[in-house]
């Protein structure tokens, strides 16, 4: 998945998978809590996706078990409706500090969901950042 699309959550929290994300969600998506350079977002994941890394949470260390849980505890399983939206809980929508309008955001096996105006802050950092250089420096052909 690469790629990013606004969408419009509904008052009730329901909200589209982007018709591009689909196809590697399926119908079943996981959703949990996630943090990137300090800023909260949710995370989505397919069935395959999801088992991945939720073994990979399980093997945390003791010193980050609390937190651990914490992924786990808030992770959802939500069933795509006819109309391919799903019902994002309050605690998660909480957590990221979802409002009205979101932006999907894929990175390869999964995809991330974000408050716009906390990813058009986080997107403007990064633009800004000396790491993109770097970035492009350990990319390059």
């Amino acid at each position: 998945m690469f790629g990013s699309s606004t969408h419009t959550m509904d008052q009730k929290g329901r909200l589209f998978a982007p018709a591009r994300f689909q196809e590697k969600l399926g119908d079943t998506v996981y959703v949990t809590i996630y943090e990137v350079e300090g800023r909260r977002c949710l995370i989505v994941f397919s069935e395959e996706g999801w088992k991945a890394f939720s073994e990979k949470v399980g093997a945390v260390s003791y010193k980050n078990k609390g937190s651990a849980i914490a992924v786990i505890g808030l992770a959802a399983q939500l069933e795509l409706d006819s109309q391919k939206r799903f019902l994002l809980p309050q605690a998660l929508r909480d957590y990221a500090g979802l409002k009205r309008d979101v932006v999907f955001v894929g990175h390869g096996g999964h995809a991330e969901i974000w408050d716009s105006d906390t990813w058009n802050g986080f997107l403007a950092a990064a633009l800004a950042s000396p790491s993109l250089a770097n970035l492009f420096e350990e990319l390059a052909p």
